[in-house]
């Protein structure tokens, strides 16, 4: 449970009003009860036979106790190449903001999974004025400049999404093997002051925050 502790120790810092974890490995075996933190509540989506794995994966969303926030239940999704969940926080006379959180696996057609989320993203603009945030693990280093990365960035300019992490968030080996594999997309980087990474002892990945 050292992302459990991990999770208690930034809510006691930092206070943030979502909290998202890729890779939770979570299965019907662990009930949620076993996983909440007080004062948010807590949205899960385990792998699933339709990811093509049987181990591993899943993703837990925190959100904040007070929040106008809606599970979009009928929206997650598990593939070989994507694993998606959604909030939708409701605001006072203001458009609707969409939070999205992500896990592409290593093995992951980049392809599949940008066309998943341009669905969505069609969607949620059809549906009205919106505001969209999506974090995760996308294991796809942007550090790197090769095939990959220009498919993928040219997709976030033709959508309108724009990663605010641009620093390391995951290392392999002490002093080696730096890359930046979590990604945080918004289509109004004006919605926050600061973003970036911190290093964690539960994980070889970084926390990514947006403030």
């Amino acid at each position: 449970m050292n992302k459990i502790e991990e999770i208690e120790r930034i809510k006691i810092q930092a206070s943030p009003e979502f909290i998202g974890v890729t890779e939770s490995w979570l299965t019907d075996m662990i009930d949620t009860c076993q996983i909440e933190i007080s004062g948010y509540k807590v949205f899960r989506y385990d792998r699933t036979a339709e990811s093509g794995k049987s181990t591993g994966g899943g993703l837990v969303f925190y959100y904040k106790d007070g929040l106008d926030c809606v599970q979009m239940d009928h929206l997650s999704k598990g593939t070989p190449d994507i694993e998606i969940i959604w909030l939708k926080l409701k605001l006072v006379n203001t458009r609707p903001i969409y939070y999205g959180l992500v896990y592409r696996p290593p093995s992951g057609n980049l392809a599949s999974f940008m066309e998943i989320l341009d669905t969505y993203i069609l969607d949620f603009r059809t549906a009205g004025l919106c505001e969209i945030n999506i974090a995760g693990d996308i294991n796809l280093d942007l550090l790197q400049r090769n095939t990959n990365t220009k498919r993928y960035r040219e997709f976030m300019k033709r959508v309108g999404l724009q990663n605010m992490i641009t620093g390391v968030t995951h290392i392999k080996n002490i002093g080696t093997g730096f890359s930046l594999l979590d990604h945080f997309l918004t289509t109004d980087k004006h919605l926050f002051l600061k973003c970036g990474s911190l290093a964690t002892n539960a994980s070889d990945h970084y926390f990514i925050y947006a403030v």
